[in-house]
């Protein structure tokens, strides 16, 4: 999402992308100039250690960068990481305006005070969903409104009016390998398809987050007897050729706030079960554009693929729906115009006095 808003901005603005290094990094060179990446803050649980050395980074970071906000005249800041907040910090510290995007909520005990006090510096922010809102304690005057994220809508084919199911069934599970995701539900789930003799396998998409909790994935698979119908596919550049061959996408998620993939599947017609967490709702409304499960049950899982293997017209009606809906309220087009639309609004007042008034410079 942050490439893509690098990209609608990087047509009508000069960007300075402070982007830390990974695979996308070379990507956003294309629509700025990179500058170095920000620390994050270990917002998902860590030692005291590793707390009190990102908060050093980070206020090191934050004069760093607002030194450059300065010296290169940058109007505005915005930041599309919630574990990010140096470069809130800087825009603070060099009087410019700053949007914090935000997509999900870390899980530690003090993430809900360093939200907040992103909630506090900031002149927008963005959520995700309404949920979201409480963590950011916002002062008076700053601006909280929610802007859904989408996806690219890929030309619109004719949805089925049944699916036709694979033997065995083919579910597909697309995250990284981490207890988030819920991989270990897959798995205990499809021994209980097994039980009630219903041949499936899953493919598992996405690389080791968590290492450790990929072994045990691994080995619940062997435990279980379910090696051969489990298949590691690792990272991906692209999950069209996933996606095209999975009969059901399942998302058995922990925790779950920006469902890009679930909205990949529906909007290609791809009958969808997932947990009853996060934004998931937003996206997948049970019975209307899939199914929905409670987390930690694999019994419910099963009992969902089941369900919509025994009944392919049914399953063809949610997947129609389904891909209508992403269609209509999740467009990608949708979410970039209104970042613009914030964007734009901070900047037509936002200009400091004495200032030229030129293309304006934004850090993302």
């Amino acid at each position: 999402m942050a490439l893509l808003e690098a990209e609608r901005l990087g047509s009508r603005f000069e960007l300075l992308l402070a982007v830390p290094d990974g695979p996308l990094r070379p990507r956003f060179a294309a629509h700025g100039e990179l500058v170095a990446g920000a620390a994050t803050l270990p917002l998902w649980g860590a030692s005291p250690r590793r707390w009190l050395s990102g908060s050093v980074r980070t206020v090191a970071d934050a004069i760093r960068m607002a030194r450059l906000i300065r010296r290169r005249g940058v109007e505005l800041v915005l930041t599309n990481s919630s574990v990010s907040v140096a470069p809130v910090l800087a825009a603070k510290l060099a009087g410019v305006p700053v949007i914090v995007h935000a997509r999900d909520v870390p899980k530690s005990r003090l993430a809900p005070l360093v939200l907040a006090a992103q909630g506090r510096l900031a002149d927008t922010v963005i959520v995700i969903a309404d949920a979201l809102a409480p963590y950011f304690r916002a002062r008076s005057r700053t601006r909280v409104v929610r802007i859904n994220d989408g996806i690219r809508v890929p030309a619109e084919s004719r949805a089925p009016g049944r699916v036709a199911f694979g033997s065995p069934v083919r579910l597909c599970l697309i995250g990284g390998i981490d207890p988030r995701k819920g991989q270990d539900v897959a798995i205990a789930a499809l021994a209980q398809l097994r039980e009630q003799g219903i041949a499936a396998t899953v493919e598992l998409v996405g690389r080791d987050v968590d290492e450790g909790f990929a072994a045990c994935v691994r080995a619940d698979a062997r435990r279980l007897g379910l090696a051969g119908q489990v298949e590691f596919a690792g990272e991906v550049d692209d999950v069209e050729e996933h996606l095209s061959r999975a009969d059901i996408v399942v998302a058995p998620s922990r925790d779950e706030w920006t469902p890009l993939v679930l909205m990949e599947a529906l909007v290609r017609a791809k009958p969808v079960v997932a947990t009853r967490v996060g934004a998931v709702a937003d996206v997948v409304r049970d019975g209307e554009s899939g199914l929905l499960v409670a987390p930690e049950s694999p019994t419910e899982l099963a009992t969902a693929v089941a369900r919509l293997v025994s009944d392919p017209v049914t399953a063809g009606h949610l997947a129609e729906r389904g891909s209508r809906l992403v269609r209509a309220e999740f467009g990608v087009e949708r979410t970039l115009e209104g970042v613009q639309t914030e964007v734009d609004r901070l900047l037509s007042c936002g200009f400091r006095k004495g200032r030229e008034r030129r293309p304006p410079e934004a850090v993302v």
